[in-house]
């Protein structure tokens, strides 16, 4: 029966092996950035808008690490049990409509809450969802590379990202009193749409091995 089985399976190429790292790679280049990486330019055209104080405004990045950081063990137990795929989407919705949740909100709470599901979500896709895709289709030899290129979306997506939203909010004039509330929060929407677009094309390709796949050594 062993043998059956072994004769049925197809052997994967390790070209589709390296297009899986280019996914999680634009996994942390797009929705990763996104949801992570450019949140620090909002913060004084935020803060200018609200009248908020710097301190109490930035706490919502110690918020968004503390859950996080207590809810990655969790997601990292479902992952097992719950199809990646959807465990992908779930955490790609969260942070998508986090920033919906950050253009409607004028209150800290508001903006405390949209920081902390941001965060929950990126851990489902970024934190635990991308090593968990790099060690089922990279087993023993060649994880570490493919974890090193994978990861490096970030920086890679950072460099385009980060003048990209600078522009957005100089277009939108965050944080300038003479635009209507609506026109000034524009750019977090743009970014959600943007993350929710992005994230939804790479679930419908991205994957671990299935049972009648053989991957190379």
């Amino acid at each position: 029966m062993n043998d059956k089985l072994a004769i049925n399976k197809k052997p994967v190429s390790e070209s589709y092996k390296y297009f899986m790292v280019f996914l999680c790679m634009l996994t942390q280049a797009i929705p990763y950035g996104i949801a992570q990486l450019i949140q620090p330019l909002f913060v004084h055209p935020l803060v200018n808008t609200f009248h908020f104080t710097l301190a109490s405004y930035t706490l919502i990045f110690t918020f968004g690490a503390i859950v996080g950081s207590l809810v990655s063990p969790l997601v990292g137990k479902a992952l097992p049990k719950v199809n990646f795929k959807i465990m992908y989407l779930i955490g790609i919705a969260l942070s998508a409509g986090a920033y919906f949740i950050f253009g409607i909100s004028t209150k800290l709470p508001g903006f405390y809450l949209a920081g902390i599901v941001c965060m929950v979500g990126s851990t489902f896709y970024s934190g635990q969802g991308v090593p968990w895709i790099i060690n089922h289709w990279f087993p023993s030899k060649g994880r570490g590379v493919a974890l090193g290129i994978a990861f490096c979306g970030g920086s890679i997506g950072e460099i385009f990202l980060q003048p990209l939203t600078q522009g957005i909010l100089k277009k939108y004039m965050v944080g300038n009193a003479k635009t209507g509330y609506l026109t000034s929060m524009m750019p977090f929407f743009i970014f959600g749409i943007a993350l929710l677009i992005v994230g939804l094309i790479i679930a419908a390709f991205i994957r671990i091995p299935r049972k009648s796949e053989i991957l190379t050594p």
